[in-house]
């Protein structure tokens, strides 16, 4: 469904969806140069898919599970951006997530939480936070775009890739931005789309290489 809707999206570019959404990728660029800037939009993301989540839980009638979710994301506001991280640090908000996801599913179904895009939680999220925010530099360049940009960049030929954790934090970026600055219902949403679809395309490939080796070189070329 949601790549349905992103062909017709790309399909019907006109100005009034492409123009907004090269911005906005533009904008996510701009704003993310350091693995820092990654973990304040991911944090974002995080906080925001809980809220949505939460919400709707609300709204089908499930005040308990909804409880939860809200408790998951005030204990873990800010998580990414605690300075003395590790790796194990990352074990019980995978876990949180992950279980949250489920409970999400069985009560608002899979298609609405898919839908939704809900599920980033577990497709993309669990996948690449512990790896880029516990050891990024200790596989090298390729596991870190495959983290990043997802495994396509690095493998084409694979069947079900995953995708990175840079393409999904922008398209919930710009659903944040955009809902405060075109408070219109159902316009974000495209908008998003397509700026993701910018981001993984065009930008994400070319951060890759400049963030990692600032990262783990201190290269700030």
């Amino acid at each position: 469904m949601r790549q349905l809707l992103l062909a017709i999206s790309i399909l019907f570019c006109v100005n009034s969806f492409c123009m907004p959404a090269k911005r906005w990728a533009r904008r996510f660029e701009a704003q993310v140069r350091t693995m820092n800037d990654l973990a304040y939009k991911t944090d974002r993301t995080i906080n925001y898919i809980l809220r949505v989540a939460e919400h709707q839980l609300l709204d089908e009638g499930f005040k308990t599970e909804a409880m939860e979710a809200r408790m998951v994301r005030l204990q873990y506001d800010g998580f990414l951006l605690k300075k003395h991280r590790d790796i194990g640090d990352f074990d019980p908000l995978i876990k949180a997530l992950a279980n949250l996801e489920k409970t999400i599913e069985a009560k608002i179904g899979y298609t609405l939480a898919h839908a939704m895009r809900l599920d980033d939680l577990t497709e993309t999220i669990n996948f690449s936070v512990p790896y880029l925010f516990g050891e990024p530099c200790s596989h090298g360049l390729y596991e870190f775009t495959a983290h990043f940009c997802g495994d396509a960049h690095v493998n084409p030929n694979n069947l079900h890739p995953r995708r990175g954790l840079v393409p999904v934090v922008s398209y919930w970026s710009t659903v944040i931005g955009c809902s405060f600055a075109i408070p219109i219902p159902f316009i974000c949403g495209p908008i998003a789309m397509l700026a993701e679809w910018f981001v993984d395309a065009d930008i994400a490939p070319v951060m890759a290489p400049k963030i990692y080796n600032l990262e783990c070189y201190n290269d700030t070329k």
